[in-house]
C-alpha cells in the first residue's frame, strides 16, 4: 500500500492509535499505522526499507530511572532506523513516556522519524496480510475521504519475532533467510531492569511469537553478557540484515568493554 502523504500523523480519539513524526521533510516516508489523522504539509518519497522492528514499551516500569534509561535507547534506535533505512514502530507509548521524554530531549522527541502508538503490541499486529489496527477501528465512520486516508497509512507487521536473551533459541540460518521479511520485537527494558528475568520470554509466550536471542555464544563466545541495550540488539539485527556475517555484525553492535579483556 502507498505511504501516508502527511510528514505526520496523529492519533484521535483521545489521543490513541499512533503518532507518526518525520524529522526530515526530504527523507523517505515510511508506511504509517492508521491513524484518523489531520495532514501536514509535506509528501517525502516512499521507500522501499523492509526490515521492520517494534519496540514493546508497555512493561510496568515502577523506577523512573528505567524509564530514562529506556527512552534513551529509544532514541538511539531511531538513530538506528536511520542508518539502516529500516520502519520502526514503538507500542505502548504513554503521557508518562512524553512527560519524561520532554524532560529529556525538551521538543526533539517529537521529530523523532518513528511510528508511536499509544495501545500495547497484541495478537492482532501479526496478521499476515492485514495491517496495524488502530484502537478506533470498530468506531463508525461515514466520512469515505477519512477512511481512505487511513487505508493509506496502513502497515504491517510480517513474521514477528521476539528477541530475548532468554530464548533457548538463537536466530538460526533458517530466520538470517527471510530476516528483511521478519518483524524483530524488542523489548523497551533497561539491561538493569528489575523486571529483567525472563520479562521478554514471557511476553512472546503471551502472544504466541516465536523468541529468539542473538547468536552471542554461538559467534561471540568471548562476550561477558547476555543482556544488550535495546539499541545495540537492534543494530546487530539491522548489520546482520546488511549482509555482514554474524560475528562481525556483533562485533560491531556490542560494545567491546563486554567481549575485550582489560590489560
Amino acid at each position: 500500500m502507498a505511504p501516508c502523504s502527511s510528514s505526520a500523523c496523529v492519533g484521535g480519539g483521545g489521543g490513541f492509535g499512533s503518532l507518526r513524526h518525520v524529522s526530515d521533510p526530504g527523507r523517505a516516508q515510511r508506511p504509517l499505522a492508521p491513524a484518523r489523522a489531520h495532514t501536514l504539509t509535506s509528501s517525502p518519497q516512499q521507500t522501499n526499507a523492509t526490515l521492520r522492528f517494534a519496540l514493546d514499551c508497555s512493561f510496568s516500569l515502577t523506577d523512573v530511572r528505567d524509564v530514562y534509561g529506556v527512552l534513551k535507547q529509544v532514541r538511539q534506535c531511531v538513530g538506528v532506523s536511520r542508518r539502516y533505512d529500516a520502519d520502526l514502530h514503538v507500542f505502548g507509548w504513554s503521557e508518562r513516556h512524553e512527560r519524561l521524554s520532554d524532560e529529556l530531549f525538551g521538543d526533539a522527541w517529537k521529530r523523532w522519524d518513528c511510528a508511536l502508538h499509544r495501545r500495547p503490541l497484541d495478537t492482532s499486529d501479526a496478521e499476515p496480510a492485514g495491517v496495524l489496527h488502530d484502537d478506533n477501528d470498530n468506531d463508525d465512520n461515514d466520512d469515505d475521504e477519512e477512511e481512505e486516508e487511513e487505508e493509506e497509512c496502513s502497515s504491517s507487521l510480517l513474521l514477528p519475532i521476539v528477541m530475548s536473551p532468554d530464548a533457548p533459541q538463537s536466530l538460526a540460518p533458517a530466520d538470517d533467510t527471510n530476516i528483511t521479511a521478519t518483524s524483530f520485537v524488542l523489548g523497551g527494558l533497561s539491561e538493569n531492569s528489575g523486571l529483567r528475568p525472563r520479562a521478554t520470554l514471557s511476553r512472546a509466550k503471551e502472544l504466541g511469537w516465536p523468541a529468539r536471542r542473538l547468536p552471542l555464544d554461538e559467534h561471540l563466545p568471548a562476550c561477558r553478557t547476555k543482556i544488550l541495550t535495546i539499541n545495540a540488539t537492534m543494530e546487530a539485527v539491522a548489520l546482520r540484515a546488511s549482509g555482514l556475517p554474524w560475528q562481525d555484525a556483533l562485533m560491531t553492535a556490542v560494545p567491546r568493554r563486554h567481549y575485550v579483556q582489560k590489560k
